[in-house]
């Protein structure tokens, strides 16, 4: 066999291995996270296969799950960090408000429907709280954070 139909093979090989170990989806961002338990690998961009509920929560499973942030007005913290995140969003049931630092017993979460109809009101429970957005229709409602007269966030938050 000849030096060059040798190096045709080997290429043509290569190629074929790399095409047998690619991705099938296109995600806009993913990574990985390890701890004491172990370790996982995530990515965001495709919709969720299946989901496994148990006592301590749920987790989707399979493909990727989508996940979009869609804050309108943050307040950033003392040292520069966001003081709020509201996940998951789209929802379909329950939406979990995070907050960097613990706020004052007057911080309160305010969602709004599109038209400016008050729907639910919830004082925020430490540095988690999760609002319960079963109830609601699906559709588009904004989301405002309040320590007190201290506007800390605004969101705009998709119900499924």
């Amino acid at each position: 066999m000849s030096p060059q139909h040798r190096l045709t093979s080997l290429l043509a090989l290569c190629t074929c291995s790399l095409i047998a170990m690619a991705q099938q989806g296109t995600v806009a961002t993913g990574g990985d996270a390890t701890g004491s338990g172990g370790s996982v690998s995530h990515s965001t961009g495709q919709a969720v296969w299946t989901t496994a509920g148990g006592p301590g929560g749920t987790v989707q499973q399979g493909v990727q799950q989508p996940y979009l942030v869609i804050p309108t007005s943050l307040q950033p913290g003392p040292d520069g960090q966001l003081l709020l995140t509201a996940y998951p969003n789209p929802s379909s049931d329950q939406l979990s408000i995070h907050a960097n630092t613990v706020l004052s017993p007057l911080a309160e979460a305010l969602l709004y429907t599109a038209e400016g109809k008050l729907v639910l009101r919830k004082v925020l429970d430490g540095t988690d709280t999760t609002l319960d957005l079963k109830a609601l229709a699906a559709g588009t409602y904004h989301l405002e954070v309040q320590d007190g007269e201290r506007p800390l966030g605004k969101f705009n938050v998709i119900k499924l």
